[in-house]
């Protein structure tokens, strides 16, 4: 049972130091703090893997495709960046995938390793958040 999220896709440039240090990519996902960094107690840093369901323009190939963010927590405000790590970007950087005009919808199912949302289905559809 995952945690699924729908979100747009951003582009939100990080430090080359940041990126390196984290080995994150300059492309996220939004989500609520309430479903991850506070329900969880996740930090900055903290590894998130999940698998790609769709992707809106439609692109199938990428449906089922493993994927890991890197999770920053923002320490203001009600929402958090997933941060695609560099070899999760690397797998979809040819697909054209366009920052505010592509929606991810993505299972969410570890965190640090530990399950996450194991007994039931959680939903959060975050497409209409503003940055």
């Amino acid at each position: 049972m995952p945690l699924i999220l729908v979100s747009k896709l951003y582009h939100e440039p990080l430090s080359k130091d940041v990126r390196e240090r984290y080995g994150a990519s300059n492309f996220c996902l939004m989500i609520p703090k309430k479903y991850l960094s506070d329900y969880y107690m996740l930090e900055t840093g903290s590894k998130v893997e999940g698998e790609i369901i769709s992707v809106e323009p439609s692109i199938p190939e990428l449906e089922g495709l493993p994927v890991s963010f890197v999770l920053f927590v923002q320490p203001i405000g009600t929402n958090d960046y997933l941060y695609f790590d560099e070899n999760s970007w690397r797998k979809l950087v040819d697909y054209g995938l366009l920052p505010d005009e592509t929606v991810v919808t993505v299972k969410l199912v570890k965190a640090n390793g530990k399950p996450i949302f194991a007994k039931r289905d959680v939903k959060v559809d975050s497409t209409w958040m503003m940055i």
